[in-house]
């Protein structure tokens, strides 16, 4: 939930043109699944969604790509400006990225969520989403930049992992 609450950062944290990679537009089948929701190993296998829909969008002059669940082909579920952002050029695709704090200098937590969509040259796509985690921090501001920062210096633990892969469909 805390993410969903401040994931419009993504936007702001991934401030890159879109032009500089892979074109991830379009309908993709999901081929594998996996998601573990306590740390970074391999988790247990999710059957949901078995497809996902890339559209490219345009926020304040920035491009960047979403990604839709599908429950068939022509049945993917309004993407919103809550959900993750891949706007930032990596190597074979593009990331998206999340800052988040809550709290105050007594009691601060901190979280930051990056997603990669990496297209492979079969032309496979990889998404990889790590969810990482520190609370319970004193003395500091508790800001996002804080969060980066903390993600940064190898400061935040990780806390979920999950793995997704498809096919253009």
């Amino acid at each position: 939930m805390r993410l969903t609450t401040l994931a419009c950062l993504a936007l702001v944290a991934a401030c890159t043109e879109t032009s500089d990679g892979p074109d991830l537009t379009g309908l993709w089948r999901v081929t594998s699944h996996t998601e573990n929701t306590t740390g970074c190993t391999p988790g247990a296998a999710v059957t949901d969604p078995p497809y996902i829909q890339f559209t490219r969008e345009t926020l304040f002059g920035q491009e960047y790509f979403q990604w839709a669940p599908c429950t068939a082909p022509g049945t993917c579920e309004t993407t919103s400006l809550f959900d993750l952002s891949y706007a930032k050029a990596i190597p074979g695709g593009y990331e998206a990225q999340i800052y988040v704090a809550s709290g105050d200098a007594t009691a601060c937590s901190l979280g930051a969520t990056v997603s990669t969509a990496i297209v492979a040259d079969d032309g496979s796509l990889t998404i990889e989403t790590r969810i990482n985690t520190k609370d319970s921090i004193t003395g500091t501001a508790c800001t996002t930049d804080e969060a980066k920062a903390a993600l940064d210096a190898g400061q935040l633990a990780c806390a979920g992992l999950e793995v997704m892969t498809a096919v253009r469909n």
